[in-house]
């Protein structure tokens, strides 16, 4: 089991980028100060309109810049939430992924 810990991260380069399997991703990274963590996707309107929410923005790329809480370990990122608990709506990566995964299997 990781380590989780909980930083507070910028935005950095997020947008729509072409992954290497000839899908769409959304992509980019949160810096923590001397080091960061990559964040990437495959499409997912879903995943897509959430990751905004925690910054309310109406495009992707204007989270660039923006801090928030970033609970993650050395490879994984389970939540995103805003500073403050009333500038946008957290983000459980982990819960929502599980909520799908349960919805897809019979």
């Amino acid at each position: 089991m990781e380590d989780f810990k909980r930083e507070a991260g910028r935005c950095d380069g997020f947008d729509i980028v072409d992954d290497e399997h000839g899908g769409l991703g959304m992509g980019g990274a949160f810096n923590f100060g001397g080091s960061g963590q990559g964040l990437g996707y495959r499409i997912d309107i879903e995943f897509v309109r959430r990751f905004m929410a925690v910054f309310r923005v109406s495009r992707l790329r204007d989270v660039n810049g923006k801090a928030c809480w970033v609970t993650h370990s050395h490879s994984d990122i389970s939540k995103i939430e805003p500073l403050l608990p009333d500038e946008g709506t957290p983000f459980n990566i982990h819960a929502w992924s599980a909520e799908l995964k349960s919805k897809r299997t019979p």
